[in-house]
């Protein structure tokens, strides 16, 4: 039995051990600082500016603009408000005669039968992604057109008639819900995201 406490005794004399030893203890230490950092129980004052979000209601609903982001408040002391506008994807909104709105994804709108551009019976031609507003300004029910207010991302504005009498010319484009097709006349405005 002496034997084996001198051997025990010995272990922990020899360098290997000593080294063993200090290896293990670092290795608690810092598994323990790891642990307690992942609760914020450390006394680092460099984490100060940590946010902690809170997301405001009403980001979404189906039916509404789908596009719309969450608005993020910080607890901090020193930052009143945050706010995020990631985009998740840019959403054109298309409101109708009737109150109804409907969102589909802005690089998804196009005409059914022209695609990405508007092509007006005076012949000009207006590419989808450069429009900010599209507003129709008067139906005629003895007409296969409508009237429509084109407003460009410049500012610039076009007034002038657009093909309406069939289904080839609605308006389409996808949303998370799947495909939105709606008839020119029934179209109020559509309005394109910044």
């Amino acid at each position: 039995m002496a034997d084996d406490e001198q051997k025990a005794g010995s272990w922990w004399s020899t360098i290997p051990g000593i080294l063993t030893g200090i290896a293990a203890l670092v290795t608690a230490i810092a598994g323990l600082l790891a642990a307690l950092g992942q609760f914020g129980w450390s006394d680092d004052k460099a984490g100060d500016e940590v946010l902690e979000p809170s997301v405001v209601a009403g980001a979404a609903s189906i039916g509404g603009n789908t596009g719309l982001q969450p608005v993020v408040e910080s607890n901090s002391k020193d930052a009143t408000a945050l706010q995020l506008n990631i985009p998740l994807k840019p959403m054109a909104d298309i409101i109708l005669r009737d109150g109804t709105r409907n969102s589909v994804f802005a690089d998804s709108f196009r005409h059914l039968q022209t695609g990405e551009e508007l092509q007006l019976s005076s012949g000009q031609s207006i590419k989808v992604a450069s429009l900010k507003r599209i507003d129709v300004t008067d139906i005629s029910q003895e007409s296969d057109h409508v009237e429509v207010l084109l407003t460009t991302r410049d500012g610039q504005q076009v007034s002038g008639k657009l093909a309406s009498g069939a289904y080839a010319f609605s308006l389409t484009g996808t949303n998370k819900l799947g495909e939105v097709i709606i008839g020119l006349p029934r179209v109020e405005s559509v309005i394109f995201p910044d």
